[in-house]
């Protein structure tokens, strides 16, 4: 759906590009019936009356150098392609191909963001609910990066049939090399694995 209403915008975009330059310019003086903004975005929806009489409507993002110069009901100048009028847009500025398709793809990264962590929740309840305990031995730990709280740690530990496996996970604080923790694993697939919930569960030594 983004990837078609991406499409559809640069299309849009090049017809009436074509149309100023076969037919020149139609413009008609709109009206700015809403103007909304979002953090630091802009946005404005109008209604202009074409050359068939008929009222259309638009909306379209609007660079952030022109939004303060921009109020409810002033008039606002609307480039629309004659043959239909729907495709048309403000004639005072112009939306490159690149900020279009970043506009409409950006929401997908939360959706893709979601997706990873209820993943990785399902991968979670698989190995508390199917997974084997064992003794692991840290090899590395990795202090946070960015903002995030959790420490990285690389660890060893052998499955109940002597195969030596090298797992990589997060961990609440910070280990030595060395230290033991309980890491679970799947018995059908060892490299499924992780540490053991915590800090809270630590391997007796």
């Amino acid at each position: 759906m983004l990837g078609r209403r991406a499409l559809q915008a640069t299309q849009h975009k090049e017809a009436l590009r074509q149309a100023s330059l076969v037919l020149g310019n139609s413009e008609a003086i709109g009206n700015i019936d809403r103007l909304t903004s979002y953090r630091s975005s802009y946005s404005v929806k109008y209604t202009f009356i074409a050359a068939d009489g008929a009222i259309y409507t638009g909306e379209s993002p609007v660079p952030n150098d022109i939004s303060s110069g921009l109020h409810e009901n002033d008039p606002l100048s609307i480039r629309y392609l004659p043959s239909d009028p729907n495709v048309n847009h403000p004639a005072a500025w112009q939306e490159s191909d690149l900020a279009i398709w970043g506009r409409l793809f950006g929401p997908s990264i939360f959706v893709v963001g979601g997706l990873i962590s209820l993943l990785s929740m399902r991968g979670d309840r698989k190995l508390v609910a199917e997974g084997t305990a064992a003794i692991a031995t840290v090899t590395a730990c990795n202090a946070p990066v960015g903002r995030s709280v959790w420490f990285g740690l690389t660890y060893e530990f052998s499955t109940d049939d002597g195969t030596r496996i090298e797992g990589t996970g997060r961990y609440g604080t910070s280990l030595d090399i060395g230290a033991k923790i309980v890491v679970l694993y799947l018995p059908q697939n060892p490299q499924k694995n992780c540490p053991y919930a915590s800090a809270y569960h630590r391997a007796a030594e």
